[in-house]
């Protein structure tokens, strides 16, 4: 089965978040080995991140990896601002 990649938007917003959650669970369902992309991020709300740690704890929690394709300057920001570098498994 082949990796699953999830390209974030530049503005990550809670208007993105159903439409993220959909798509995520669509590869926890699936026990797919997921590739987040958040190298084109210039900004991301507490609403996004906490969608993105619950996922990465249930797919760790599976033993299904998740990885990231790049982290942007202002994606960072968001993580760094809220500590959750941890709970985001980098």
């Amino acid at each position: 089965m082949s990796e699953v990649e999830v390209v974030l938007d530049e503005i990550m917003t809670i208007a993105k978040v159903e439409g993220l959650y959909t798509t995520l669970e669509g590869a926890f369902q699936n026990g797919r080995e997921t590739k987040i992309i958040a190298s084109n991020v210039s900004r991301v709300d507490t609403s996004v991140l906490q969608v993105l740690i619950a996922f990465v704890a249930k797919m760790k929690a599976e033993g299904v990896p998740v990885t990231w394709g790049g982290r942007s300057d202002g994606f960072m920001a968001g993580v760094n601002l809220l500590g959750l570098e941890n709970e985001l498994d980098f």
